[in-house]
């Protein structure tokens, strides 16, 4: 067949097509969502705009420093980084851990932790980097996440307060609440940072990560405040089901009236904390309300990744 102007000789006026470059690089949740990502590092900006972030790790800009001080640091770090680029590449879950590096960090750790390393500050971060890889990738190991809870609990209370000059162990007292409110809560363990001195460290701690500028301008105080809100929740929970337990009626009803008052207390605080923040994802298209008849309030919220 003898092709015409127009129908792929060069001249012709067909249209020509423009390059259809495929990003392979950029964010997976506007991937999902077809909508080119910007790229921009460490998280691209629309994510930044509407908090999308799997991960906030603040405190990794201080790991490199720390790393020639302990082989168990280097070696929960090596596992955190190789676990989560198999969970980039598409590995199926059974296989996100490799099993040989996972078991040399657990092997260095738990040497430091039986010799004179046991209080430095790289080992807390072991554990953290250990307990984040175990909640967020691991389907085998699920008792692992327990253990470190309570490592991280036990070594916390015997080394006691941070040192507030040392930017890597403020970041970690606050990255550590959230991990450890869900162990008290499950295994009825108290809140010893709700305790003494204990929670004011926990609020300085949180007001230092925030000076640091450390959070890519997604202002992470509120949820900061958040954490500490809810670490009261253990407590309560406990308390509310000890109630069942009182003989005298009467004592009961008072008991529980009063957990009522610590129970709207703690609302209170976490709504004053995050309120704001939540109408300013909504704002921007990071979560949407959606009537929701089963659900006390009437609505819950929805993280759209279809739009």
């Amino acid at each position: 067949m003898v092709k015409t102007k127009g129908q792929g000789q060069p001249g012709g006026n067909a249209p020509k097509r423009t390059p259809n470059k495929k990003v392979r690089t950029g964010c997976k949740t506007f991937k999902i969502r077809r909508i080119r990502c910007d790229e921009a590092r460490p998280t691209c900006n629309k994510c930044t705009s509407t908090g999308r972030m799997l991960l906030n790790l603040s405190y990794w800009k201080y790991l490199p420093g720390r790393l020639d001080n302990s082989q168990a640091l280097r070696a929960s770090l090596v596992v955190f980084c190789n676990s989560w680029l198999n969970y980039k590449t598409g590995l199926p879950p059974s296989q996100l851990i490799e099993p040989k590096l996972y078991g040399l960090a657990i092997r260095s750790l738990q040497a430091a932790i039986d010799g004179p390393e046991q209080l430095k500050v790289e080992i807390l971060a072991s554990i953290v980097i250990l307990h984040r890889v175990e909640t967020l990738l691991d389907l085998i190991r699920g008792s692992h996440v327990t253990n470190h809870a309570k490592g991280l609990i036990g070594l916390l209370q015997k080394k006691g307060y941070p040192n507030f000059d040392d930017p890597l162990e403020t970041h970690l007292i606050v990255d550590m609440q959230a991990a450890m409110v869900s162990h008290w809560l499950v295994h009825r363990d108290v809140n010893f940072m709700h305790h003494s001195g204990w929670s004011d460290v926990f609020k300085r701690c949180a007001v230092v990560v925030a000076a640091a500028g450390d959070d890519g301008g997604l202002n992470m105080a509120p949820f900061h405040e958040f954490d500490r809100a809810l670490g009261s929740r253990a407590e309560i929970c406990h308390g509310v089901r000890g109630i069942h337990n009182i003989a005298d009626r009467e004592a009961a009803k008072i008991e529980a009236a009063r957990k009522e008052d610590e129970i709207q207390q703690m609302l209170d605080e976490v709504r004053e904390s995050f309120q704001p923040r939540i109408e300013y994802m909504r704002a921007n298209g990071g979560i949407e309300q959606v009537a929701t008849p089963t659900s006390p309030s009437g609505y819950a919220y929805d993280f759209p990744t279809d739009k």
